[in-house]
């Protein structure tokens, strides 16, 4: 670990450590990055700790860690931090949906939902939706579903609308679901040429 981490500095040493890890697990240094997150974590700083829970999660997910993933997604989203614990709700929500464990998935991404976070709440919005329709709970789907469109978020406003456009072909309104499909394709080909 880089001595300028070590410095002492209480505040600027943990949010360096945390950053730093990001950019290491960006890198595909695992292990510099897991030192690195390690080091802000044992700070307990307010900050840079949750963050580092949330950023150690997605490095244990990239390693194929689950269990360590879960467990460092769960931190994130106690820690009662006002992005990172509602952007660790959500990527706890999704792992446990992706790994079948539906009803679990449930409440952290309610718990994103009831944060009201600009972008973890919609993003929230759109996985509760997916969750729902392999539930097979369609009505309450398109709650959800509708929730992510109205968003405006640019990501969960397309995913909404896609959710939408399927479940009322499900139901067989294809009027509805023409214009909510073209209402994601749309908005993906905005943002390919914005990008």
């Amino acid at each position: 670990m880089p001595n300028e981490l070590r410095s002492g500095d209480t505040d600027q040493g943990p949010r360096a450590a945390s950053m730093l890890g990001d950019v290491l697990r960006q890198l595909g240094d695992t292990d510099g990055a897991r030192s690195a997150f390690r080091l802000a974590i044992d700070s307990g700083h307010p900050d840079a700790a949750p963050y580092a829970w949330w950023f150690l999660g997605a490095l244990l997910q990239q390693v194929g860690d689950e269990q360590g993933a879960l467990e460092a997604l769960r931190q994130a989203m106690v820690s009662g931090h006002p992005v990172a614990g509602p952007m660790g709700a959500v990527a706890l929500g999704i792992e446990l949906r992706l790994a079948g464990n539906l009803d679990a998935g449930r409440q952290p991404l309610q718990q994103a939902i009831d944060s009201g976070h600009p972008s973890a709440a919609p993003q929230a919005a759109h996985q509760m939706a997916v969750l729902l329709v392999q539930q097979e709970r369609l009505a309450e789907a398109e709650h959800q579903a509708q929730a992510a469109f109205a968003s405006g978020h640019p990501d969960a406003a397309r995913q909404g609308a896609f959710v939408l456009g399927n479940l009322y072909a499900h139901r067989g309104d294809m009027a509805r679901a023409r214009e909510a499909w073209r209402y994601a394709a749309n908005s993906q080909q905005l943002r390919e040429t914005a990008g």
